[in-house]
């Protein structure tokens, strides 16, 4: 085990920040479950583990079978890199994927498109969701919150690293996916579309289900592109679903429709 350097430690305090973690292209999970989490996912690459002094036994806890880089770091330096309330003194720096919508050719499940989500816990919400009935890739439009945050990472409890997360995917590329891949677009709307527990999926036509922010919904230029409007059926009182929720609905329902 090392003692972390100063250098280093800075470069992982500022991992807290979008723009150092786009300029590292590294983020952080931290927390004994979420890190076992990430750790299980095929594609990881772990860049380093770190651990507060006197919390070593954590490291037997996840069992690592490759060797990895793991750092020692004070109780203070810890809280500096975690912005758990009460850290547990373990956690894990990642390389962050990328991830071109050019290079995206499978998927398990329906995809999910997003489009101006910009609440971190609705968006980790969503990932673990989707994973959970399936799907392992959501598109994100431009303008989404960074799914690499330490937000949306604890709300996906380390979900993030079994999902394949595309970002900045416009229009004109839901398009494509549409025109020159065959994929079949579902938009979600609140009123006048066809009840989600009758739209039927056929196994062999992939699907992009299309999800707009609770603010605004879908916006004109997404719902023309879909080929089906669908909505959940309201039978009580209430403006709207929260985004986590309405996703989660419509992933269960089309799971059971055949």
């Amino acid at each position: 085990m090392n003692t972390i350097s100063k250098s280093l430690l800075s470069d992982i305090i500022k991992l807290r920040q979008k723009k150092y973690r786009d300029l590292q292209q590294r983020y952080i999970i931290s927390g004994l479950n979420a890190v076992q989490t990430a750790l299980q996912a095929d594609d990881c690459r772990v860049h380093s583990l770190l651990v507060q002094q006197g919390r070593q036994e954590l490291l037997r806890v996840l069992n690592i079978k490759k060797e990895k880089p793991v750092y020692q770091l004070s109780e203070n330096d810890f809280r500096k890199i975690s912005e758990e309330n009460s850290p547990q003194g373990i956690a894990v720096v990642l390389e962050r994927p990328l991830n071109l919508i050019e290079d995206f050719h499978t998927h398990k499940g329906s995809v999910l498109y997003l489009e101006n989500i910009n609440d971190p816990g609705n968006l980790g919400t969503i990932i673990r969701s989707a994973l959970w009935f399936g799907s392992d890739s959501i598109l994100l439009s431009p303008g989404s919150v960074d799914p690499y945050q330490p937000k949306v990472v604890r709300a996906s409890a380390g979900l993030v690293t079994h999902t394949k997360l595309y970002e900045n995917v416009t229009s004109a590329e839901l398009s494509k996916l549409k025109l020159e891949r065959g994929f079949q677009i579902a938009g979600t709307v609140v009123l006048d579309g066809q009840p989600v527990e009758k739209y039927k999926v056929s196994d062999s036509v992939p699907l992009v289900l299309a999800f707009g922010s609770e603010a605004h919904g879908l916006s004109e230029e997404i719902q023309e592109i879909c080929d089906h409007k669908i909505t959940i059926t309201k039978k009580g009182t209430g403006e709207s679903l929260n985004l986590g929720i309405s996703a989660a609905l419509c992933l269960f329902s089309l799971n059971q429709v055949k």
